[in-house]
């Protein structure tokens, strides 16, 4: 039995507004895709080759409490649910795999069969895998974004090749694995730090994403890939982050840690079942002028390193959040702080000037005979001025009019005028 769900979208909303229903009976235990088998076999296949998009509540992308032999998300397909289940197959105890390569978004629940989770596409959400013999795999290029809780059941694991980031990109998220987690080599944990707020749940430690353990924990040559909120608060020049936490024991340790954090100092310590990052910015550290690409750049990094050490109030504020900036975020601020936009705006202002003299002076050359005169034209405009390396490239396209009325005395000796314009 083949189901093939193509379609280029199905999208609902409202509560109990489901994507996909499958019925019950569909597929059959023990049953395989040969077509030359004898009696009953009704293996089913459901491929979702389409975006599926559903909200509200009660809602979910695909429900069915049939068992469905091999499920996948092809790799022009999407499962997205805003309030309910992507996936909610929890209606069989049988053994299944689910096979994701390209989206799915949203909670995913199986049965109490044995049950696997195979994804190279990117998933963000909580999982439920049920009591069964359970694994999940991240593949090498796929990114799993994990809420609040990954559950497996005792004894089994997650393996992790490709990307596996709590929250992903931006919230602070603990996630809390009911299994064992591996890493194997050029896999990577991405994590999000908050240098300036003290994490409630971990004492002592700063505000991270985490991932806790029930099981045991295994880094096999990871990569630690860290990105920081740069929040505002209290820096005392260094702090450490709990990022692993094991019930069991953890092995290993990350191969390299992968940061555009240019003015910290980051390493890792392995204590019993955990993993702590360590981020300070003590003893000799990266001077913030050594960034500057600019003359401006390096003179406002400069100006950062004299009075780092003795900043208070509102610049105290600026250099703690400059500490935890990426190089991009840095080298932005640095030109803000220099005025550089000033000079720029200038030279704009005095190319205006000079396009509305030369319109002046081709009416004085242009005027005959004696008398009132009254004038006027619109005009359009492109110009740039280059940068030099220090100063920015400045680029302007105007439209505009001018006009103006003049007189001119007899034989053209003496003339005197007025005129005026806009320009956007």
């Amino acid at each position: 039995v083949v189901l093939a769900l193509i379609a280029q979208e199905i999208t609902t909303s409202g509560d109990g507004a489901q994507g996909i229903v499958i019925g019950s009976g569909w597929g059959e235990q023990g049953s395989t895709n040969d077509d030359d088998r004898t009696g009953s076999n009704r293996f089913t296949t459901v491929t979702v080759d389409g975006a599926i998009n559903v909200s509200g509540a009660g809602s979910h992308g695909i429900i069915s409490d049939s068992l469905i032999n091999d499920f996948s998300i092809a790799e022009t397909g999407s499962v997205t649910s805003a309030d309910g289940f992507a996936i909610k197959l929890d209606g069989s105890d049988e053994d299944f795999t689910a096979l994701n390569l390209v989206t799915i978004e949203g909670d995913v629940i199986f049965g109490g069969g044995d049950a696997t989770f195979d994804t190279s596409g990117i998933f963000t959400g909580n999982i439920d895998l049920g009591g069964g013999a359970n694994a999940i795999f991240v593949r090498a290029g796929g990114l799993f974004n994990s809420l609040d809780s990954i559950l497996l059941g005792m004894g089994n694991g997650i393996t992790v090749e490709g990307d596996l980031s709590p929250g992903g990109d931006g919230p602070i998220q603990t996630t809390a694995i009911g299994s064992d987690l591996f890493f194997e080599p050029g896999s990577r944990l991405l994590i999000d730090i908050d240098g300036m707020a003290m994490d409630m749940d971990a004492a002592g430690f700063f505000q991270s994403d985490r991932i806790t353990v029930d099981g045991n924990i295994v880094l096999e040559d990871a990569i630690l890939a860290i990105s920081s909120l740069t929040a505002e608060g209290e820096f005392d020049r260094s702090a450490q982050f709990l990022i692993l936490d094991a019930a069991g024991t953890l092995t290993g340790e990350f191969s390299m840690i992968d940061a555009d954090l240019p003015f910290l100092d980051l390493s890792v310590t392995y204590d019993v079942g955990q993993a702590i990052l360590n981020a300070g910015r003590e003893g000799p550290v990266v001077p913030f002028a050594s960034l500057g690409l600019t003359p401006n750049q390096r003179a406002v990094g400069a100006s950062f390193d004299a009075l780092e050490m003795d900043a208070t109030g509102d610049l105290d504020d600026v250099v703690e959040q400059l500490i935890f900036a990426s190089t991009d975020q840095a080298l932005t601020a640095f030109d803000s702080a220099s005025g550089e936009i000033y000079a720029s705006l200038l030279a704009q202002a005095g190319n205006d000037g000079l396009r509305r003299s030369r319109e002046a002076l081709a009416r004085a050359r242009n005027v005959s005979g004696s008398g009132w005169g009254i004038w006027g034209g619109v005009s359009f405009s492109d110009s740039s001025n280059d940068a030099d390396g220090n100063a920015a490239e400045v680029e302007q396209d105007d439209f505009g009019f001018d006009f103006g009325f003049d007189y001119v005395g007899d034989g053209t000796a003496r003339a005197a005028g007025i005129s005026a314009g806009r320009r956007d």
